[in-house]
C-alpha cells in the first residue's frame, strides 16, 4: 500500500465527497469503492486504470455514489483532447513527456495518445463541492497537477492530498515547487511527507 493511501485512509472524518484525479493503483480503486457513504468522483486519465475502474464499477453493480470518467483533468480548458504519454505499467503515465522517470524505471515504455480533457471547474458545482462540506481532493497525476491547481480548487476542499515529485520525472520543471507556491498563495498550511519510493512526496 502506498504512503498516500495510508494518509487518505487515516483521515479522522468521512468526507461527503471525494474527487480523485488519477488512481494509479488497484488498491486505491478498492478504497474508493469502499466509501459507500460518500459521493465519489474519479477522473482517470490513464486508459488502463480507467478500464480497471470501469470493470470494478460494473462488477459492484454500478453503485450510484461512484462516478468514473476517462480524461485528463484540467481546471478549465477550451481544448477537447490533449496528448498523453501512456505507460506500459499502470501508474506511470503523464500528460507531460517522460524525463527522469526513465532513469528510475528504465523498463518503462510510453505511447503517445490523444485523451479527452475533463474540466474540473464544472464538477465543483455538479457535485456540490465547497468548503461548507467535508470534501477530499486526492491528486496523483505525475506532474499533471500543475494544470489543475489554483486558489479556487484548493479553497473548495476541506482536505487536500497531492502527490508530487522532487525531480522533474515528467516534463522539465520541478512540480513540488509549484505545489508549495500554490498552497502558500492559497493560505493553506500543509505537511510534506516523503513517499517510500523517491522522488515522490505527498502534501497534506
Amino acid at each position: 500500500m502506498s504512503d498516500l493511501l495510508h494518509i487518505v485512509k487515516g483521515l479522522s472524518v468521512q468526507p461527503k465527497c471525494v474527487l480523485l484525479l488519477g488512481a494509479r493503483t488497484e488498491a486505491m480503486l478498492n478504497w474508493l469503492f469502499s466509501l459507500t457513504a460518500s459521493k465519489v468522483v474519479l477522473v482517470e486519465p490513464e486508459p488502463t486504470m480507467f478500464e480497471k475502474a470501469k470493470a470494478m464499477h460494473s462488477a459492484k453493480g454500478k453503485p450510484e455514489n461512484v462516478t468514473v470518467t476517462h480524461g485528463v483533468p484540467v481546471f478549465e480548458s477550451e481544448q477537447k483532447t490533449v496528448s498523453y504519454f501512456a505507460s506500459n505499467v499502470p501508474g506511470f503515465s503523464s500528460v507531460l513527456p517522460p524525463n527522469v522517470i526513465k532513469s528510475i524505471r528504465p523498463a518503462l515504455e510510453f505511447t503517445e495518445q490523444e485523451v479527452p480533457v475533463i474540466e474540473i471547474k464544472p464538477l465543483l458545482q455538479q457535485f456540490d463541492i465547497s468548503e461548507g462540506h467535508t470534501c477530499l481532493l486526492v491528486m496523483q497525476l505525475n506532474g499533471g497537477e500543475q494544470q489543475c491547481l489554483n486558489n479556487q480548487i484548493l479553497s473548495a476542499f476541506t482536505h487536500v492530498v497531492i502527490q508530487s515529485s522532487l525531480k522533474p520525472i515528467f516534463g522539465d520543471s520541478k512540480p513540488v515547487e509549484k505545489v508549495k507556491t500554490r498552497l502558500t498563495e492559497c493560505g493553506r498550511d500543509y505537511l510534506e511527507l516523503a513517499e517510500s519510493m523517491p522522488p515522490f512526496s505527498n502534501f497534506v
